[in-house]
């Protein structure tokens, strides 16, 4: 249920000041219990829903996430997080040498990421429908967001986006990744419900209708992508152009996705086509042309563009 990752140390000291974790808004399906090892107090936040209302210090509990660098550190100081069906036991604790806030089940041993260090920062801590942790930055312990997914299949289209016509031989940077506007959108929850969704298909939008691929395309685009709709971000990759390639005309695989909350996000792939001109869009979903980088020819009719036959699009 939990991610971990490796931990590099980083020997220099990070000046970011306290970092205060506000309150706890809690998703997961049972009580969570908050308290700090330095002291006796509890907040017991409902499940589904729930909060530690009016914040940690209300309940007289340190909302400072104490600073550990060793185990003696961690044994005398730490936060506490835990739920009803001991399913969530996971300690918070931040490490001023590596600027990062991690959780775990104990120092030293399957650790996390879930927060980096920000100057005097404040935070609400979100326990999510899986009991994963998340750290969202907030100084209103009231302030929990709200849990949005992508659970419609129709709500997520996919379609290749012009980019330009090839000028010349060399390499060009281009994006990929999910443009995460809001922040309802850049939790593993919403993540994970797209990764989720897509498997039972999409809208493959041609030109000028759409149809709903099967779900077995569906699961293989999911595998090829989830990745990128779990980066916050957009990165870099590169292509690079042959004299072949000049003249013809680059397309990126886009998609776009809208969860139940209303909010619309758009992800870039890393996967690219090349097509004779720009009105000839190219004819397969990625990873089914029979002829990439062309798709002219597609391995299978269900992976087809809508409206391709008509425009030359065949199956091999």
């Amino acid at each position: 249920m939990f991610h971990y990752i490796l931990i590099v140390v980083v020997c220099s000291m990070v000046e970011a000041g306290k970092q205060t974790m506000v309150g706890v808004c809690n998703n997961y399906k049972s009580e969570i219990s908050v308290w700090s090892i330095s002291g006796s107090n509890t907040c017991h936040v409902k499940a589904n829903g729930g909060i530690c209302s009016g914040g940690l210090a209300k309940h007289g509990i340190d909302p400072e996430i104490p600073n550990v660098v060793n185990a003696k550190d961690f044994n005398s100081r730490h936060m506490r997080v835990y739920s009803n069906d001991s399913r969530v036991a996971l300690n918070i604790w931040r490490d001023d040498n590596q600027g990062k806030i991690y959780a775990g089940p104990a120092y030293g041993r399957d650790f996390f990421q879930i927060g980096k260090e920000f100057p005097d920062a404040t935070w609400n801590l979100a326990v999510t429908e899986t009991g994963d942790l998340e750290l969202f930055g907030s100084d209103d312990p009231n302030d929990c967001p709200t849990v949005c997914k992508v659970t419609d299949p129709q709500k997520i289209h996919g379609s290749w986006k012009y980019k330009y016509v090839i000028a010349s031989i060399g390499s060009e940077s281009w994006e990929h990744g999910t443009t995460q506007t809001h922040k309802e959108s850049k939790s593993k929850e919403w993540s994970k419900s797209v990764t989720t969704t897509v498997k039972s298909g999409f809208e493959f939008e041609g030109y000028s209708t759409s149809i709903s691929v099967s779900k077995n395309i569906g699961q293989k685009v999911s595998e090829m992508y989830s990745d990128e709709w779990s980066i916050s971000d957009t990165h870099i990759f590169t292509v690079t152009w042959t004299k072949d390639d000049i003249g013809k005309v680059a397309w990126q695989w886009h998609m776009s996705e809208t969860d139940n909350c209303g909010h619309k996000e758009d992800t870039l792939v890393k996967d690219f086509a090349l097509t004779s001109d720009a009105a000839t869009l190219p004819c397969c979903v990625p990873g089914y042309g029979a002829d990439m980088p062309f798709y002219t020819k597609c391995i299978s009719k269900a992976a087809m563009i809508p409206g391709g036959e008509k425009k030359g699009c065949k199956v091999k």
